[in-house]
Formats: structure tokens, C-alpha cells, sequence
């Protein structure tokens, strides 16, 4: 048999096959060879249209195409990178070649144009890298300089992003060994956001070092590389641990607002063996401890403006014997010496050596306070005074009057213009401010009346005051233009009102009085023809009339009194807001049902400002240069009077605390009289400054300002702020009409080496080994018993 098979239909397998045509092919029997000892080669294209498996490896040289899905069901290998490029190939293909929805750029420019793109993941055999071929470590992203240009440098972009359909979710950003070991965590939860550190067990709730609750732009930490810097801005930061913190600073710590330390874990009870009623419910823990380098150092606290100016309070073992505690606080002043002597103690608190006795000592001005022997050691002049001056209320109008109640002092009003903060002129627009416990607290009730106070114009009314009794207030309420007044009064301190109906029309200048149960209100007309009225409108204990029309003719003209000087003392209590006006006539004996009346002129004074009654004998008039007293009622025909000439003084205002005390104030300006108002003089500085706050009562002193007393001790004085509210200060200096108020208690003897020097000394009893002239000095001494 030939060698050669081809006569029997077979092809040698080196046979060249381009093309291979049969129409039909009728066989029992197809053998397939199982082993190829050559290469297939197929030069054109090959399309297979049913499923294809290759039991070995498929090698494309050039690229692969999958028109759909590739799945693998193993591991892929990428020698270079992935990219993600958008609707790169159509899903169709022509004459067995896919189509691109870019014509122009076939299959094979394609890695040639993406070369640069950012948008893809590369690596190598131990990184990964998103953006970039080269990562510096494990995992790296990176928005490369292909796509960020020199002008996009400095524009902000959201680079990584982690997002969630769920209301509660968390990424955990980095752990070690494994998901149950330490690491950080992102939380976000609701409207909550927190960046959590765990120690263990990160599936955990971890430490959370932020959380933000629709926080939006108000959280931010960043870093200045070039300093080092880190800033943490939020609008609360939260340090939380359940054991010691320790934070190792090596340079200052600055906070340049408030620092508050509160310690709710409370340590033991406060000195319970002492306080033995309250040990139980008073404790006490330590809120900030500073610690000393060691047992022979001391450490401070600097409270400092930018100059370096302010105070230092500290404390430690004390210098010439580190055994014992001490404390102090001092100044920081300019350098004079040494390098130490900008800073100056004040004061120095040390411990003392006996347990029982003098067990601390007080040093004022001293570095070394003698201890054992004292609990106070003072070193220097020392002063004692007793004052003090509170702003208790700001009313929001001009303060006009201001009155307390005779028979009930704790009782006051104050009352003026149309209150500033109305947004309408109407009833509410119209205030007083009531105290009941002397001026301490105030508050404000409305001035009602039946609706008449209000005005349409745009000057205000005016209200004056008179309080009596427990709790009556009667105000005037002077209206603008040609508007009648009003009298209102109330039984119940102010918060209701009643208008007291009258066939006067008139426009009254003040009232001033409510002297006895019959003849009740006095007031001066600021008309032309000028009269002074006095309305009964209770009798006794009855209810008050609110009618007081029908006895106007029978009692409560007083007498006309036009066409008198203005330097002539009309009436009581009147304060007048121009200074052509007349002050009224002073009237007294109005108790009996009847009147007597006079007018007093003066030579000299052109006007009087303010007149002050204190009863029917002691008034007193002040103005610009003058001072008109009567301890006397005046006399029968005026001839009582007093005047005070070549004062020195403008004063605008007076009050009498009593038949010998009188007080009054102008603009900067306050004096007062001791002896029946026979002479003044200025308020002593150091009477005022005793609390330290003589230029804030005095340098806002006016014609605006007001004042009144509700005791001898207790003074009021309103200030007028601009035109549109006021500030009344409480001033209460004991000592100002009773020098026999105590502002130092002794127990014990006292030991002076020097001078004794007194204005007077009065004592029950007065013991002296020895007295003389060299060792003291007083205007006078009364003593019932001196040895």
C-alpha cells in the first residue's frame, strides 16, 4: 500500500487549507484526532455562534472585545491598569466586528488615548493605587497632576466618598489583625456623626473624639504644616474619660475664652466635724489642682490683660520654711529693681504652728505675716469705711419722681415719661416700677388709668408721684398741649388703677402730698393764673371717692397766686422743668381743715429749682447760688425763712430725711446738712468712694437726675440716659446721717502705739491705763465712765 493516503480522500495535515467546501457529506462515522502537533492558524475572522470552551489557556495578542459581561470565575491579572471609560463599545457587531460609539477611534488607538486618564486603578506586586501606577503605600488615592491644573490648585473638591441608603451605617477606616482589634471607625447615625477609636473590639460602641449634630459648617480640624499647628473649630468640644488624662504640653497653653471646670464626682464632705448640719448635704471635690515642681517650690495662676498687667494668686510651701502652707495673691507692677519685683503681694496667707490657736494669719502688705500671734497682720494705713452702690433697676423711660412711702419705707414707686420700648404711643406705653422690700427688687406694672394718658402728639406726658401708707400711690398725670391732666390712684401698690374724675381743667406742675385722712392730695397749677388745689378724696378708713367735682368750690381752692415773682416760695415739692416757672406756695396746717397761706419773696435768687417738705415746720428750697430753709413753717407771715446766700452750688433737686438731715444734688454736685439745714457742704469723697464707685454716682449728676430716700441710710439717685431711659441707684451708706453706726466690731482690748485721733468719741465706758493729750487727740470725749 502507497504511503500516501490521498487517494482515499484524506488531507495531510502540512497541507496548506484556505478554504474547505462540501455541499453535503454523508458519513457513519466522524473520527476526531485528540493530540494537534502543530499550530492552528486562522487568518481571518472566526465566529461562533454557540458556546465556546477551552479546556486550556486563550492568549490574545492584541485586545479582547466582550460586547457583554465578562465573568471570572477565579482571579484576574492585570499587568497594568483597569480603567473606566463610558459607552466605549456598542452592543452590535457588523460582518463579526464589534462597532465603537466613537467611529473614529477603533479598538486599537484606545489604550494609546487613555494613557493619561486619572480615572482608573494601577498598582504593582505590593500596592494599589486609584489614579496612579506607582502608590506609595498599601492603598493610595490620588487625584495626579493630569487632571488637576495649575489653576484648579487651589479650588476645593470632594475627592473620597462613602455613602449609604441607610439611616445607620459605619465605615471602618482602619484596625489591625482583625475586625475585632483596635482601630478607627466613622459612624453616622440619623443627624449624628461621629469619628469613634477603638482599643478593642471595633464592632463596638468605641470613644468617640467628635460628634456632630446638624452641626453643618461649624466643625472643622485642620493643620498649618508650617508651623505644626492644629486647630480643632467647633462650637462644643467634649473630653470625656473615665480615668486620668494627661495632657504633656512643654510651651503655654492659651485659651482665649472662657474656661469653666466643673466636677460632678464628689470627693468627701466639707469640714463636717464643723458644720455638722449640713456635712451631709455640702461636699466638696477639687476642680483644678496646679502641682509645684517640688516640696520647696510654689506655683501661680496669672489673670493678665496684653500688657502683662494684672493679678497672680498662688500657692505652695511658704519661703522661710517650706514645712508650712501658704498663700498669696499680688499685683503684677513695672520692674524698679530686681528681677523679681514686678511682681508685688498683696496679701499672705500662712499657716501657723499651734493647732488650736491663730492656726492661720492674714498678711496684708507684708512678706512675712507674724504668725501665731495674729490672725490679721496689716502693714500700712488702713481706712474703714461702709458704702455700697447698686444699680437694682433701668427703667425704660425718664425717671421725673420718685417716691417711699413715710409710714411704710420698704414701700416705693417710681414713675416719668412714655416708656421707650412701646411700639405705639397708647395706655401701655405709661410704667411704674414698684419695690416692696426698699429698693432691693423691682417691678415694673402698667399705668392704665381709663385710657386718657395716652396722647397723639409726639412730646410725651409727664407723671408725678406721692406714695403713703402700705400700699395708696397717687400719680398727676401732667399731658402734653392742651389736654387736661389726670389724677389716678391705687390701693393696691400699682397694679390697678383709678382716675379720680374733677370739673377742674387744668394742667397741674406736680403733686406733692398726702398729709392726713382728710385733705388727702396737693397740687400746684402750671396755668397762668396759678393756683394750688388739695382734693379730699378719703375720709378715714372709708373707700376712696373718685369723684371729687362737687366740693371743688367749698374746699379746694386755695388762693390765686398769679403774677408773684418767681423767686418766691409757693409750694411743696414741686420740680420745675423750665426756669421761668414759679415753685407754688408752701403750705402748712392743712390738718385742721383750714389754710394758712403767705408768699415769701427773696432778694437775690432769680428762681428757685426744687422745694422739699419734711412736715409742717421743716421745708427747704434750692437753687443756683441760694438755699431757702424754715425750721419753723415760715412763721406766720413768711418770717421764718432763711436764706442762704453765695452757696457755690447749683442745685436742682432736695430731699429732707428728717427735721435735722437734708441732702441735695446738682449737676456733678452733692451736698448735705447736719444741723437743722443751717449749712451745707459737699459729701465727703471718702464717704462716697467708700465702695469705690464715687465717679459713676457722680459725673452722671443733672438737672435730669432725682433722688429720694426710703431711710437714713438708704439713698436712691436716677440717672437720665440720653431721653429715653434711666438707671436708679441704690446707695446704701449707714453712716452717712448716723455717725454712731458701727463699721468695726471689737472684742477685746485694743492696743495702740501712737496717736489716737477722733472727731468725737462717745462711749458708756471707757477704760485707759493712761490718757493724755500727746496720746489722744479729740474734738471732744463723753464718756460716763473714763479710767
Amino acid at each position: 500500500m502507497s504511503s500516501s493516503w490521498k487517494s482515499y480522500g484524506g488531507i495531510y495535515k502540512t497541507h496548506k487549507i484556505n478554504n474547505l467546501g462540501v455541499g453535503t457529506i454523508v458519513t457513519d462515522r466522524i473520527i476526531v484526532r485528540k493530540q494537534n502537533l502543530a499550530v492552528q492558524v486562522i487568518e481571518d475572522n472566526l465566529v461562533v455562534d454557540g458556546y465556546q470552551e477551552t479546556k486550556g489557556n486563550v492568549l490574545a495578542t492584541q485586545n479582547t472585545v466582550a460586547i457583554s459581561n465578562v465573568f471570572a470565575g477565579n482571579s484576574v491579572f492585570i499587568d497594568n491598569r483597569l480603567l473606566f471609560i463610558n459607552n466605549l463599545v456598542n452592543d452590535s457587531i457588523v460582518d463579526g466586528t464589534p462597532t465603537y460609539n466613537n467611529a473614529s477611534e477603533p479598538i486599537l488607538t484606545l489604550p494609546d488615548k487613555y494613557q493619561n486618564t486619572y480615572n482608573y486603578i494601577g498598582g504593582n506586586a505590593t500596592s494599589i493605587g486609584i489614579g496612579t501606577d506607582a502608590p506609595r503605600k498599601f492603598f493610595e488615592v490620588y487625584e495626579n497632576n493630569n487632571i488637576v491644573s495649575a489653576s484648579d490648585m487651589n479650588t476645593e473638591a470632594t475627592l473620597f466618598s462613602v455613602r449609604s441608603h441607610r439611616n445607620i451605617t459605619n465605615s471602618v477606616l482602619i484596625s489591625n489583625q482583625d475586625i475585632y482589634s483596635a482601630g478607627v471607625k466613622a459612624k453616622a447615625n440619623g443627624n449624628n456623626a461621629s469619628l469613634e477609636f477603638h482599643a478593642s473590639d471595633i464592632s463596638a460602641n468605641g470613644n468617640a473624639i467628635a460628634t456632630l449634630e446638624n452641626a453643618g459648617s461649624n466643625f472643622n480640624i485642620s493643620n498649618n504644616t508650617a508651623t505644626g499647628d492644629i486647630f480643632i473649630d467647633a462650637m462644643t468640644v467634649y473630653l470625656q474619660s473615665n480615668g486620668t488624662t494627661k495632657i504633656d504640653v512643654s510651651d503655654n497653653v492659651i485659651m482665649s475664652t472662657q474656661l469653666s471646670i466643673s466636677n460632678t464626682n464628689v470627693s468627701n464632705s466639707y469640714l463636717k466635724e464643723y458644720y455638722i448640719d449640713a456635712s451631709s448635704n455640702y461636699e466638696t471635690t477639687n476642680g483644678l489642682v496646679l502641682n509645684a515642681s517640688d516640696a520647696s517650690a510654689n506655683i501661680f495662676q496669672s489673670f493678665v490683660n496684653t500688657n502683662n498687667k494684672g493679678l497672680l494668686i498662688g500657692g505652695g510651701g511658704f519661703a522661710e520654711d517650706n514645712s508650712i502652707s501658704t498663700g498669696t495673691m499680688g499685683l503684677f507692677s513695672d520692674n524698679n529693681s530686681s528681677s523679681d519685683s514686678s511682681f508685688v503681694p498683696i496679701m499672705t496667707i500662712c499657716e501657723g504652728t499651734s493647732k488650736v490657736r491663730n492656726r492661720t494669719t492674714m498678711g496684708i502688705n507684708t512678706y512675712s505675716p507674724d504668725t501665731n500671734n495674729y490672725t490679721l497682720d496689716i502693714n500700712g494705713k488702713t481706712r474703714i469705711g461702709h458704702a455700697e452702690t447698686h444699680i437694682r433697676v433701668k427703667p425704660e423711660f425718664v425717671v421725673k419722681s420718685m417716691s417711699f412711702s413715710k409710714e411704710t419705707p420698704s414701700y416705693g414707686m417710681v414713675v416719668g415719661g412714655i416708656v421707650t420700648d412701646a411700639a405705639l404711643i397708647y395706655d401701655l406705653s405709661y410704667a411704674a416700677f414698684v419695690t416692696e422690700n426698699g429698693g432691693e427688687d423691682w417691678t415694673r406694672k402698667e399705668v392704665l388709668g381709663d385710657g386718657e394718658i395716652r396722647t397723639y402728639d409726639t412730646d410725651t406726658n409727664s407723671l408725678s408721684v406721692h406714695v403713703s401708707g402700705t400700699s395708696y400711690a397717687y400719680i398727676l398725670v401732667n399731658r402734653y398741649g392742651s389736654l387736661d391732666d389726670l389724677f389716678l390712684y391705687t390701693a393696691d401698690k400699682g397694679t390697678s388703677w383709678t382716675r379720680i374724675q374733677s370739673a377742674l381743667n387744668l394742667n397741674y406742675n406736680n403733686i406733692f402730698g398726702h398729709f392726713d385722712t382728710s385733705h388727702n392730695i396737693f397740687a400746684s397749677s402750671s396755668d397762668n393764673d396759678k393756683f394750688l388745689y388739695y382734693y379730699t378724696v378719703k375720709s378715714g378708713n372709708n373707700v376712696f371717692s373718685t369723684d371729687i367735682s362737687n366740693a371743688y368750690i367749698t374746699n379746694h381752692f386755695i388762693e390765686h397766686i398769679a403774677g408773684l415773682n418767681s423767686n418766691t416760695i409757693y409750694s411743696t415739692g414741686q420740680h420745675l422743668t423750665d426756669s421761668s416757672g414759679v415753685i407754688g406756695k408752701y403750705v402748712f396746717d392743712a390738718s385742721n381743715g383750714g389754710t394758712t397761706t403767705y408768699e415769701k419773696s427773696f432778694a437775690g435768687p432769680t428762681t428757685f429749682n426744687h422745694i422739699a417738705v419734711y412736715d409742717e415746720n421743716n421745708a427747704v428750697a434750692v437753687g443756683n447760688n441760694y438755699i431757702a430753709y424754715t425750721s419753723n413753717g415760715g412763721g406766720v407771715d413768711g418770717s421764718g425763712w432763711n436764706l442762704i446766700s453765695n452757696t457755690g452750688f447749683n442745685l436742682h433737686n432736695v430731699y429732707l430725711s428728717s427735721s435735722q438731715y437734708g441732702i441735695a444734688i446738682g449737676s456733678g454736685v452733692m451736698v448735705y446738712s447736719t444741723n437743722n439745714y443751717a449749712t451745707w457742704e459737699h459729701v465727703p469723697d471718702r464717704l462716697l468712694d467708700s465702695f469705690g464707685m464715687k465717679n459713676r454716682l457722680m459725673n452722671n449728676l443733672d438737672a435730669n437726675s432725682r433722688l429720694t430716700m426710703s431711710t437714713s441710710e438708704i439713698m436712691f439717685i436716677s440717672h437720665a440716659i440720653g431721653n429715653v431711659s434711666s438707671d436708679i441707684l441704690y446707695n446704701y451708706i449707714p453712716t452717712f446721717f448716723n455717725e454712731n453706726a458701727s463699721v468695726m466690731d471689737v472684742s477685746g482690748a485694743v492696743q495702740i502705739t501712737g496717736t489716737l485721733a477722733a472727731t468725737s468719741i462717745t462711749s458708756d465706758t471707757m477704760n485707759a491705763t493712761s490718757i493724755t493729750s500727746d496720746t489722744m487727740n479729740a474734738t471732744s470725749i463723753t464718756s460716763d465712765t473714763m479710767n
